[in-house]
């Protein structure tokens, strides 16, 4: 009975809500601005987009089809002394499924950042908005690995590379990678190719697994794994000869500065004292709306070197750079 009594009410009070002519299921509508800026501590090419919230009175945000990005605004970068103006450019989109206009941002190729050093970020609009954001760029890292690294090792099942980590909240990816030539028709085609981490089957099919990006400074590859690899990049062509091995791999860490790894850490929901609870936004760094300013540097290995007949195993002729 009780039941019947507390569904009568639910179905009483839906019915109250749905005559009210001024409930509103989307709430008020805030115009809210976005400011993102990666900057490339590799390069003097930097890039930002600016752009606005937009209400479509529905619960799909694709039927809106008016591009919500921001034209004609003063972007300012600030690095030390030094003030650069970014320019304001389109480019033709790749997917026009939702926006059929140009894709429109700001660019600069003046802007080099380095190592710990203070940069800001300002947005002023026609409307006299502005959106404001500090960083500091992350700290050089150091490898551990003092010889050069040869693979496979000697007397080792694992290829082991760690760094010297500067900051408790700095986040890391890392990639290993090789360079190799196939010969396809005639012609030498190139490939560059991330080696997995390690390799899991599921539903009967093999998948690679790669480092997740994070705060750890070190990262070990088993052999077994990079030998699979390099099995299955002639996996059924009988002709292993096609297929030459540059003897030089590359490790790659992108260094991400503490504002990035914060926002990289929220929007993965990293189980840690940054995590972004339910009843919290996303992590912003934008004063006056929301979106990320942060850099990040990418730090190459390069004293690492395959074993010559290690390659030549598999068939493979051998490259040496």
């Amino acid at each position: 009975m009780n039941k019947i009594v507390l569904l009568i009410s639910l179905i009483l009070c839906l019915f109250i809500i749905s005559c009210e002519e001024n409930f509103n299921p989307f709430g008020d509508y805030k115009e809210r601005y976005v400011l993102t800026c990666l900057l490339d501590g590799n390069s003097n090419y930097q890039v930002a987009t600016l752009s606005k919230s937009y209400f479509t009175g529905t619960f799909n945000p694709f039927d809106n089809t008016t591009d919500p990005s921001i034209q004609d605004a003063e972007i300012r970068i600030w690095l030390a002394d030094s003030v650069y103006l970014l320019n304001d450019s389109t480019i033709e989109r790749g997917d026009t499924s939702q926006y059929i206009t140009p894709f429109k941002f700001y660019y600069t190729d003046k802007v080099k950042p380095v190592s710990n050093k203070v940069m800001e970020i300002e947005a002023l609009l026609s409307s006299g908005k502005r959106l404001t954001a500090v960083t500091v760029t992350p700290s050089d890292i150091t490898f551990n690995n003092g010889n050069p690294t040869v693979i496979p090792p000697v007397d080792e099942n694992y290829l082991n590379f760690s760094w010297r980590s500067q900051s408790v909240y700095t986040f890391y990816d890392i990639r290993f990678m090789i360079t190799y030539f196939k010969n396809e028709h005639g012609r030498s085609i190139k490939y560059i190719k991330e080696i997995p981490l390690a390799y899991n089957t599921h539903g009967g099919i093999e998948e690679p697994i790669f480092p997740s990006s994070g705060r750890s400074s070190s990262v070990s590859y088993p052999i077994e794994t990079v030998t699979k690899f390099l099995q299955s990049i002639s996996e059924g062509d009988e002709n292993k000869s096609n297929y030459s091995i540059e003897i030089k791999p590359l490790i790659e860490v992108l260094v991400m500065d503490e504002s990035l790894s914060r926002y990289y850490s929220s929007t993965n929901q990293a189980l840690n004292d940054l995590t972004v609870r339910l009843d919290e936004n996303d992590y912003t760094n934008i004063d006056g709306g929301l979106g990320i300013f942060g850099t990040y540097m990418t730090k190459k290995y390069t004293s690492i070197s395959f074993v010559a007949s290690y390659i030549q195993s598999f068939g493979y002729n051998v490259i040496y750079n």
